[in-house]
C-alpha cells in the first residue's frame, strides 16, 4: 500500500512539474529578446526626445500606413508628416509602452499599441537582419486601403478598452 501511494505521490510531482516547465516555456516564447529590447528603447528616447534623424534611421521605407495620408515613401514625407503622426500625446505613450511580440504567417514582427486619440493606432516594427525598424502604422479602425494591406491589417474585435487593454500599451 505505501508503494502505490509513493508512486502516487512521484506522479503527482512529475505531473507538477512538467506543468510548471510548460508553463515557463510557453512565457518565455513570448519575450522580447535583448537585442530587440534595446533597439525598442533606443527608438523610445528618440521619441522622448524629439530626434528625428534617428526615428528615421530606425525606419524601413516605404512605411505601410492607412493613416496620415497614406505610405510614407520616404525619409522626406516621413518628416513632413512627424507632426502629424507624432504628436505629443502619441510620443508619450511610445515612450512608455511596452513591445509586444507577434507572428503572424510565420514571421515575427512587434507592435505597440497607443488609444490617445479619437483612435488606436498600431505601429508596427520589424527585425530586419539585425536591426528594429518601424514597417507600418496601422489606424485600427480604418479599412484596409488596398488589399496589399490586408495581409498586414488585423481588425481586433473588440476595441482595445474591452479588451482590457488600457490606453496605452
Amino acid at each position: 500500500m505505501q508503494q502505490h501511494m509513493a508512486r502516487k505521490d512521484a506522479y503527482k510531482k512529475r505531473l507538477v512539474l512538467s506543468i510548471a516547465w510548460l508553463v515557463l516555456v510557453a512565457a518565455g516564447t513570448a519575450e522580447v529578446p535583448q537585442a530587440i529590447q534595446a533597439q525598442w528603447t533606443r527608438f523610445q528616447a528618440a521619441i522622448k526626445a524629439d530626434d528625428l534623424p534617428t526615428v528615421i534611421a530606425m525606419s524601413k521605407f516605404p512605411i505601410r500606413s492607412n493613416e496620415f495620408g497614406g505610405d510614407i515613401p520616404s525619409a522626406k514625407v516621413l518628416t513632413q508628416r512627424y507632426t502629424t503622426i507624432f504628436p505629443a500625446p502619441t510620443r508619450q505613450c511610445l515612450a512608455t509602452a511596452p513591445l509586444h511580440r507577434e507572428t503572424w504567417h510565420k514571421r515575427i514582427h512587434y507592435e505597440v499599441w497607443c488609444d490617445v486619440g479619437a483612435y488606436p493606432i498600431r505601429f508596427l516594427f520589424t527585425p530586419i537582419g539585425s536591426t528594429l525598424s518601424l514597417t507600418s502604422i496601422d489606424n485600427v479602425n480604418e479599412e484596409p486601403r488596398e488589399r496589399e494591406h490586408s495581409r498586414v491589417y488585423r481588425r481586433p474585435s473588440r476595441s482595445l478598452r474591452e479588451r482590457g487593454l488600457g490606453k496605452c500599451l
